[in-house]
Parts: structure tokens; sequence; C-alpha cells
């Protein structure tokens, strides 16, 4: 796709007010077919993560995680304060922390201690946005790999 059929696309996906895509559980509506998926996923999922202990539950993982560290303590990061299930993994991310930041991105001089930061960085930062092999574009990291888990391509 040439950059101005994208755009045209682009705007009439997420800028044209127009609301194609409806819940059909809940009815409500959506401008692109991936924030219904993602929705469907997230609020209407019968794959709901459990608490043991208490009535929370969730599809999400890491916000699982989250929810049990809350109530067992957990571990809580010094510079950061993310929160950690397991010390093990308080010390694996304490370690990027220790990192010397030498992936400069070269347009605004942001620098991070992982290549794939600056990748992210440079993609939400500094491209169109985030580009699916299907064809389609997203402004958001967190848009794109949930259209990116459910694309056939």
């Amino acid at each position: 796709m040439d950059s101005k059929t994208v755009l045209v696309y682009h705007l009439k996906q997420f800028h044209s007010g127009c609301q194609l895509y409806q819940c059909a559980k809940c009815q409500l509506h959506f401008n692109n077919g991936a924030d219904l998926s993602c929705h469907n996923t997230n609020v209407h999922s019968y794959k709901k993560l459990k608490c043991k202990e208490y009535s929370y539950c969730t599809v999400n993982k890491s916000q699982m995680r989250a929810h049990v560290c809350m109530h067992k303590g957990g571990f809580h990061c010094d510079h950061c304060k993310k929160l950690y299930l397991t010390k093990r993994s308080l010390v694996k991310h304490n370690e990027l922390h220790g990192r010397r930041k030498v992936f400069k991105c070269e347009q605004c001089s942001q620098v991070y201690a992982m290549t794939n930061s600056l990748y992210l960085h440079m993609k939400g930062k500094h491209s169109e946005g985030f580009h699916c092999q299907c064809g389609i574009y997203f402004d958001s990291p967190a848009q794109y790999k949930c259209h990116e888990r459910k694309c056939s391509k």
C-alpha cells in the first residue's frame, strides 16, 4: 500500500467518528475490529483467571500477578516501584537499571539500555505507527500487539 492509501484508511478508521464495530454482548461500539477484539478478550472472555483467596478475576496474566503480589507482599523495585512476585524476578529486573544506556535515539537523544526499548521508542515516537503485515497501521504498541496475536496475515 502506498502512504496515501494508508493515510486515508487511517483517517477513516481512527478519526472519522464512525464506530463501525459493535460488541454483540454489550452493544458498545468501536472504531476498528482490533479494538473490538481486545474488548471481547478483556471483558467477555471465559478464560478468566481467578484469585484463590479473593473474588478478583481477570483475563490478563500480568494483572493477576500484580494482584497476587499485593496480597502476598511481593518484591518492589526501589528504582521504579514495579512489583514482582519472586525475588529472582526482581533481581533480573534490577539488572536493567544497572546497565549502561548505550542505545541512543538519533532523532531526540533519548537513551536506552536495550535495543528493543529503543526500537519501541522509534516506532512509537518517530514513525507513522506500528505496521502489521496485513496492511493495518496502529498508533500504539499495545493496540498493535493485541492485533498481531489475532491477525492471520
